[in-house]
């Protein structure tokens, strides 16, 4: 359960420092970079072998983590893409309810088998989700190309499952190679997108991305830490309506942000999923 407190303070934290950069108007194509970098770095040297060539008993945590950066960096392009073409309610609404794929997927395929208690408590963790995310200016947003919001919905919820996938299939001792390979394989893509690009890139893009960088590579390697101890069914919920909670709480004691009727409705739902998730 500490694994996964420290992923959603880690994620919870990433998400306010990026909104912090966006409205200082840093170069978001260096501060990813930048991220990545520091991802893999921090994976590579938190790492007790350092070997990281793809030789036999390997190949399979490399094939996994590499997927996994690919689905990486195209969740963050399908983000921007989304947000160009469908608006920033409707996009952030799906980009947050893809953490609904693993959950599934994780009863479905990886055959998981909640007690009755914990089956409730996935639905209202579920319904918590859907209710926090809720935007009534996602009602007003037309969706110009719904089917960019599904491919999101997928791919990002893609993401999430490959901790799953991962823990399913992989040696669990080479969780720490399968970071550096995630994370090297998303630089390598947005040192790609970076170059292709004439932009300036100053010093404060890459202390925000070196800030970003930290905190991904946290939320993460604590996520996978949590994936590998508990059940998915129940770390996949618990991290993004925490994640989702803890954001609302920092606004609103820091940047003094309102916490709405919904919110609060979702914060006490989530308790009662914590409860019956809890259920021996």
């Amino acid at each position: 359960m500490l694994f996964l407190l420290f992923s959603i303070f880690a994620s919870g934290g990433m998400a306010i420092t990026l909104r912090l950069a966006e409205q200082h108007g840093c170069n978001m194509k260096a501060l990813t970079t930048a991220n990545y970098v520091v991802a893999a770095l921090a994976s590579w040297m938190l790492m007790q072998n350092k070997a990281v060539l793809p030789v036999p008993g390997l190949r399979l945590t490399f094939a996994l983590g590499a997927f996994n950066g690919l689905l990486y960096l195209a969740t963050l392009l399908l983000y921007q893409v989304n947000i160009a073409r469908n608006g920033t309610p409707l996009t952030v609404s799906f980009a947050r309810l893809g953490v609904l794929v693993p959950t599934l997927l994780s009863l479905v395929i990886f055959r998981e088998c909640p007690r009755s208690l914990q089956w409730l408590g996935v639905v209202l963790a579920a319904a918590a989700i859907v209710i926090i995310n809720y935007d009534p200016a996602a009602r007003k947003e037309k969706a110009r190309h719904k089917l960019w919001l599904v491919v999101l919905f997928c791919v990002g919820g893609s993401a999430d499952m490959m901790s799953k996938v991962f823990e399913a299939v992989a040696n669990h001792s080479q969780s720490g190679l399968f970071l550096f390979y995630t994370f090297s394989a998303a630089l390598l893509l947005s040192l790609l997108r970076l170059t292709a690009g004439k932009q300036r890139i100053g010093i404060s893009d890459c202390l925000w991305g070196v800030a970003v960088g930290v905190l991904n590579y946290a939320s993460t390697m604590f996520l996978l830490q949590a994936i590998l101890r508990m059940p998915a069914f129940y770390a996949y919920p618990v991290y993004s309506a925490g994640t989702i909670i803890f954001v609302n709480l920092v606004n609103f004691v820091f940047l003094r942000e309102p916490i709405t009727r919904r919110q609060y409705c979702g914060m006490a739902i989530i308790a009662a999923a914590l409860v019956c998730l809890n259920a021996a």
